[in-house]
């Protein structure tokens, strides 16, 4: 009978914090790391050493023990000390895709500077596993993956399987089936060895779908187990069905495809935790923590180097160095513990520290560059300018409101063409005697305007025609008699496309959302109208669903609130997830009556869209829309089954009821046609969306 082949793979998984702060683990790190190069360097026998995939370590390590940079690097050169590809070990589904991406990315960097990095998604402890993982991990090469949370033997019962990520990319899943630590105590006495060795290596071999177990040796922080390839050579004496050897992860993957290509396909993501713990409530522990990281990667991937590409292409060095640290110490922080936020008190404090740091770079860089950028244009030496930066592909048209230094008297503002923009002072505050005692500008030699008073103020501005990833620079012209007048009214409304609201004689205000409204949320116990009688004026024009939050429990309360016209009725304090549940209910509801409704009068409606089956027509904002017949039921279509992707080839077959043939571009040509005539009277919003390899949708 052939032996199965128990690939042992040293290692030793480095939270970088925890219930203890980075400082200790960093401290631990220099002893542990420092035992492992001089045991792989003393003994060929032991083979491989796995470092947890996490780049970091290294920096971590190297920061304090430079002088074993050269060690590294031959032992990473020789395979022995197995590296990367990741920077930290990362969270899936809490962060950003681009802090996925950009983790992976410096990680292999770092790792490429010492030798081959492992190419393998090693993930041994985050908590789910996110459907976009496939996708990422074929972007960088990786064609495999291991972990261990997520999956269980409910959807599949072999380890051994293939992902499919939502876009349809595929790389081969390992499942840890009882955790990274599973080898962790192998004992040395013969017989405790030999009893050992049958019932744990039996309950790999019975999830293994090939000849090919992994046995992970190492847990937490563990140090290297010195003497693992003599316990191994004496497992191989005691154990006649299974042969022992120190392997890697990339070697045990290869074997695995060796000998098989037929796997089981899942697909999505994983967050079973039939036999791991998925720890659900770190996508709400400390929220404050996750807030900052939401917005600290917003801003520095759509604000702030968007304007830095603005910068370079003016002539400014890119900081890319800077960027670099801004984003290491949001992975840092991105780690599955550390964004999960199951730590200390004291370790989420090291975790806010690091938000601070690059929240405060981000800033000031931002600022410097915007800075370079205004002095940098050319304004025929106007004294006073403002720039204003549109990060947004498209033209803006916008109320600007900002902080800004202005002199203690008229002034107005004016555009390139030299028209003057209404603005409003909404704040301002005398600092001529701080302002004028230390001023700080970019170009020292250049005489400047010095204003005799100074105010710090607050300015809502109009500005239009602002171009799309650019800026516009305006002017300030001082001692003008052309000085800004507002315009007043006595108008208790203000109007947009969006909204109407008025102000009510109490100081309340009614706000009337002239979108769509899905479900509306009231609470009883509001200012100037309460929610009872708000019910009852949506409940005259509107039939959307309902849900009361109260602290009011009387059963009257609730009554009153149902007949009055609620859906549901939640009492204070509630359960955020019960909450979210019934909110979910109601929406699945109302969209399950609304289709039957529209069906039975074959009226579908889209937001201002109308459209009528039986009359043929399509209406948007009373606007009758030309289609052709085709168009129309391209249209329809895709109304009628909202939320659902139809390929090129099941519209045609369906609209134009022939077989379809794979050269034939008349769906995509009747589509465009469709799209322009829609777009033209929705603003250019789109209702038709394009899954990029797969086809065409509406959202639901």
């Amino acid at each position: 009978m052939k032996k199965t082949k128990v690939h042992v793979v040293p290692h030793s998984h480095w939270d970088r914090e925890w219930y203890f702060t980075t400082s200790r683990s960093k401290i631990y790190l220099m002893k542990d790391f420092q035992d492992i190069l001089d045991i792989l360097e003393e003994k060929e026998d032991f083979k491989y050493f796995t470092m947890d995939a996490q780049a970091s370590l290294l920096d971590d390590y190297l920061k304090w023990r430079p002088q074993d940079e050269y060690r590294i690097r031959d032992l990473v050169q020789r395979r022995r000390l197995v590296i990367g590809p990741w920077y930290t070990q990362t969270d899936q589904l809490v962060i950003s895709g681009e802090s996925i991406i950009r983790n992976l990315y410096y990680g292999i960097d770092r790792c490429n500077e010492f030798g081959e990095p492992m190419r393998v998604g090693y993930v041994p402890d985050s908590f789910g596993q996110s459907a976009q993982m496939p996708q990422i991990y074929r972007g960088f090469g990786i064609d495999s993956s291991l972990f261990w949370r997520g999956v269980s033997d409910d959807m599949v019962d072999t380890t051994e399987f293939i992902w499919k990520g939502s876009d349809g990319s595929k790389v081969l899943a390992v499942q840890i089936p009882f955790g990274y630590y599973y080898g962790g105590n192998i004992p040395e006495d013969d017989s405790d060895l030999k009893e050992y060795l049958k019932d744990i290596i039996g309950k790999l071999k019975v999830k293994a779908s090939t000849n090919n177990v992994y046995f992970p040796n190492g847990f937490d922080q563990a140090p290297i187990r010195k003497n693992l390839p003599d316990i191994l050579k004496k497992a191989n004496e005691i154990d006649n069905e299974n042969e022992y050897e120190i392997s890697d992860i990339e070697n045990y993957i290869d074997s695995v495809r060796n000998e098989r290509n037929e796997f089981t396909e899942l697909k999505g993501e994983f967050l079973n935790a039939k036999h791991m713990r998925i720890h659900k409530s770190i996508f709400s522990s400390r929220s404050d923590l996750k807030i900052m990281n939401n917005k600290l990667e917003n801003y520095i991937t759509n604000v702030l180097e968007p304007l830095l590409t603005l910068s370079y292409s003016l002539g400014n060095e890119y900081p890319h160095l800077v960027i670099k640290d801004i984003w290491k110490l949001m992975f840092e922080n991105a780690a599955h513990d550390s964004i999960g936020s199951c730590n200390s008190d004291t370790t989420n404090e090291d975790v806010y520290t690091r938000y601070k740091q690059a929240r405060d770079l981000s800033i000031n860089l931002l600022d410097l560059h915007m800075r370079l950028i205004s002095t940098q244009i050319k304004n025929n030496n106007e004294e006073i300018t403002l720039t204003v930066f549109n990060g947004f592909p498209e033209v803006r048209n916008e109320v600007v409101e900002f902080d800004t230094y202005i002199p203690g008297q008229d002034f107005v503002i004016k555009n390139k063409n030299g028209e003057i923009l209404n603005y409003i002072i909404k704040e301002k505050e005398d600092i001529t005697n701080y302002i004028l005692t230390q001023t700080i500008r970019l170009n020292p030699s250049k005489k400047i305007y010095i204003p005799k008073t100074v105010y710090r103020a607050k300015i809502a501005l109009s500005v239009k025609d602002i171009p799309p990833m650019g800026y516009t620079q305006l002017v300030f012209e001082l001692d003008t008699k052309n000085k800004c007048e507002i315009e007043t009214s006595n108008c208790k409304e203000i109007e947009n496309k969006y909204y109407k609201i008025t102000a009510n004689k109490n100081g309340s205000l009614e706000i009337l959302d002239k979108e769509e409204i899905h479900l509306m949320v009231l609470d009883i116990m509001m200012p100037g109208m309460d929610g009872l009688e708000v019910c009852r004026r949506v409940r005259e024009k509107y039939n959307i669903p309902i849900l009361m939050l109260s602290a009011k429990t009387e059963d009257m309360d609730k009554i009153q609130g149902i007949m009055t016209g609620a859906d549901d009725y939640v009492c204070k304090p509630f359960n955020h997830l019960e909450l979210t549940v019934r909110i979910r209910a109601l929406l699945r509801r109302a969209y399950f009556l609304n289709t039957k409704m529209q069906a039975l009068d074959n009226i579908i409606r889209i937001e201002s869209m109308i459209i009528d089956k039986s009359k043929h027509k399509v209406t948007i904002d009373d606007n009758e829309v030309s289609l052709t017949a085709r168009e129309f039921e391209i249209l329809y279509l895709l109304a009628s089954n909202r939320g659902r992707v139809f390929s090129t080839e099941e519209i045609f077959e369906k609209v134009w009821k022939e077989r379809y043939y794979q050269s034939n571009n008349t769906v995509m040509v009747h589509m465009s046609r469709l799209r322009d005539k829609l777009e033209q009277y929705m603003e250019g919003n789109k209702i038709i969306h394009t899954v990029w390899g797969v086809g065409y949708k509406i959202e639901k």
